[in-house]
């Protein structure tokens, strides 16, 4: 699960609807309503799997989740690249994974 910055999100989206000739709110909110039912939602996500313990039990059996901040993503890729191999099992290119990453495409800044 990554991580970023609410305002960011919205600001991106609201920019990205722009480039596409879809000025205006988002469903008709504005970007503080949308970044309140953003919030909202992962709160109830991280209810949800019970994010901060490793794994969820019950009835919909286990969830495992590793949390990723996304600026240490822009920041550190192959550190963070490590983290999530490592959460994976071990056996995968952190190299490769690391070049995923492009900072170039950051443009939104909180």
């Amino acid at each position: 699960m990554i991580s970023r910055p609410l305002e960011e999100i919205v600001t991106s989206q609201e920019k990205m609807l722009a480039r596409l000739g879809k000025n205006g709110k988002i469903n008709h909110l504005s970007a503080a309503q949308l970044a309140n039912t953003f919030q909202t939602q992962l709160n109830q996500i991280e209810k949800f799997i019970g994010l901060g313990r490793t794994r969820v039990g019950g009835d919909r059996g286990h969830i495992f989740v590793h949390k990723v901040c996304y600026h240490d993503a822009l920041a550190c890729p192959l550190s963070v690249a490590s983290q999530v191999n490592r959460f994976l099992g071990g056996s995968l290119d952190e190299a490769k994974m690391a070049t995923a990453i492009e900072p170039s495409l950051h443009h939104e800044r909180s």
